[in-house]
């Protein structure tokens, strides 16, 4: 037990500073794609991020193009795209994804933004079947096949 405890302190101040200390959006990779933000130490599941609802995903030109909606319109809000390196491989292959809002704004306007994820670097794991994405803190998944 004091080891998990141990393990959380450390990995979950991780999560929050890599939502908070990353550039706006991501780093700029393909074209208006941004980067996806590998922590290969990093649990996924201990993270936590601002309030957000995802409205749409889909999947244009290899890149991952997500709708939020959000409260704000005064201040800075930055999404980053957390990924712990973990690919389920099986007939039809899978990860886990987790979006990061840093809102540093204090109003509540209801805005709508869409971001927009370079999926280029999962190629290697597509199958016949496609790359299952999930993005863990709301529930929706999407089938990748380039």
């Amino acid at each position: 037990m004091k080891q998990l405890i141990f393990l959380l302190l450390i990995i979950f101040p991780f999560c929050i500073s890599a939502q908070s200390a990353g550039l706006n959006n991501g780093s700029l990779n393909n074209g208006d794609c941004f980067e996806i933000d590998w922590k290969k130490d990093i649990i996924l599941d201990s993270c936590r991020t601002a309030p957000f609802k995802i409205i749409a995903m889909n999947i244009e030109e290899d890149c991952l193009i997500i709708k939020v909606q959000y409260g704000g319109g005064c201040g800075d809000t930055n999404f980053k795209l957390l990924f712990d390196g973990v690919v389920t491989e099986s007939l039809w292959p899978s990860l886990q994804l987790f979006l990061a809002m840093d809102d540093q704004d204090s109003c509540r306007a209801l805005l709508v933004k869409e971001l927009k994820f370079d999926l280029h670097c999962f190629k290697g794991f597509v199958t016949e079947n496609g790359l299952n994405i999930s993005i863990i803190n709301h529930d929706k998944s999407i089938n990748y096949q380039p």
